[in-house]
């Protein structure tokens, strides 16, 4: 089960430009024992990151009638690892 916590906030600067974050922090609450099927054990797993914090931002544009370009990037940082993503999506609207 995970729990985050987060705050977001989109921007409309325009008809045809949205811009949007979200900064949050997330945490790996508990873990099933996969071994023991017969009894309902609960515990935390290995040394693996447990508390994540996440910041991604994103936007989308109109650049012509009918399409539009967006894109979206984010980092996600634990106390042993970090990921970074990035998406750029293009859109035909009819």
């Amino acid at each position: 089960m995970k729990r985050f916590a987060s705050l977001k906030r989109k921007r409309i600067l325009s008809r045809a430009i949205v811009l949007g974050f979200c900064l949050g922090v997330f945490s790996h609450v508990r873990a099933a024992n996969p071994s023991d099927f017969e009894t309902p054990e609960y515990f935390k797993s290995n040394g693996l990151d447990k508390n994540h914090f996440v910041l991604s931002v994103g936007g989308e544009a109109e650049v012509a009638k009918g399409w539009s370009i967006g894109g979206d990037a984010s980092f996600v940082r634990g106390r042993h690892d970090k990921d970074f993503s990035c998406s750029v999506t293009v859109k035909r609207m009819w």
